[in-house]
C-alpha cells in the first residue's frame, strides 16, 4: 500500500499549471468518487481538512459535486458513493460546510 509506505502522498499536491495549486489527493478521491481510496486518505491527519487552490476541504466539494455545481467527472458518481464518502470525511472529523468549529 503507497500510503502505508509513504504517508507523505495524501499530502502532495496536484498542480495545475497557471494557478497557485491544485487539488490535493482527498479532493481527486471525492471528484472521481473513489471511496475506498479517500477512505484510506482520511485515515492520515489533517487530511480532511485539507483546502485546494479555492479554499475547498474535500468535505465541501462533495456537498457541491451532490448538488450538481461545479466541474463534471468523466463518469457519473453514484449516490451511493456519495454517501460513503461522507461518511468516510464526516467519521475521520470533517465538519459540514458552514459549521462552527467545536469548543474547547
Amino acid at each position: 500500500d503507497l500510503l502505508a509506505r509513504a504517508p507523505g502522498a495524501a499530502w502532495a499536491k496536484d498542480v495545475v499549471p497557471g494557478q497557485s495549486g491544485g487539488p490535493y489527493p482527498a479532493h481527486l478521491a471525492v471528484f472521481y468518487g473513489l471511496p475506498r481510496l479517500l477512505r484510506a486518505l482520511v485515515a492520515h491527519p489533517g487530511v480532511v481538512e485539507q483546502r485546494d487552490h479555492t479554499y475547498t476541504t474535500p468535505l465541501k466539494l462533495l456537498r457541491k459535486q451532490e448538488r450538481g455545481e461545479g466541474p463534471r467527472p468523466p463518469a457519473p458518481v453514484t449516490a451511493a458513493a456519495f454517501e460513503e464518502m461522507a461518511e468516510a470525511l464526516l467519521g475521520a472529523g470533517a465538519r459540514e460546510p458552514g459549521a462552527a468549529a467545536p469548543t474547547t
